[in-house]
């Protein structure tokens, strides 16, 4: 049934996430069967990171398949100005480490909140890229990272 499920979703994504799946992402031997699949569809895997005990990290690592670690949520509370503290935080941390993750909901103050965002970051030298960029070093790719218009999401 995963290879259905994954069959059904290839293509429109390169990466599955556990955003919900705080409990299963604690059990070993569910995860090595599902990111098994993963591998064996060439996608990779994006960490939500919603539990301390997640199993994620070694079983990736045991089945060498491509892994990215959310590094920000940026929508816990609703608040207009809660998000935007939140994207300043995201902003802190991309500078410290080159690059940060995050992670949303499809919900409007979010929408609002990235609509007023994004329009700043030319000037604060921030590039939004695809997530496949932050695999290069995962993967054997030689090309530099590129913005997200123009992309090839298969990587």
């Amino acid at each position: 049934k995963t290879y259905e499920n994954i069959a059904s979703l290839k293509e429109i994504s390169v990466a599955v996430n556990n955003h919900m799946g705080s409990k299963f992402s604690e059990f070993p031997e569910g995860l090595t069967g599902v990111l098994s699949v993963i591998k064996d569809e060439r996608m990779f895997f994006v960490d939500s990171v919603t539990t301390a005990k997640s199993s994620v990290p070694q079983i990736a690592e045991n089945l060498d398949i491509p892994l990215l670690r959310r590094d920000i949520f940026i929508d816990h509370s609703q608040k207009l100005e809660d998000i935007q503290a939140m994207l300043l935080k995201l902003e802190k941390r991309a500078e410290k480490q080159g690059y940060a993750i995050a992670i949303g909901h499809p919900h409007n103050t979010t929408f609002e909140a990235l609509q007023m965002w994004i329009p700043t970051l030319a000037e604060k030298n921030i590039t939004l890229v695809p997530i496949t960029n932050l695999l290069q070093d995962k993967i054997e790719a030689t090309t530099e990272p590129v913005p997200l218009s123009g992309y090839d999401y298969k990587y």
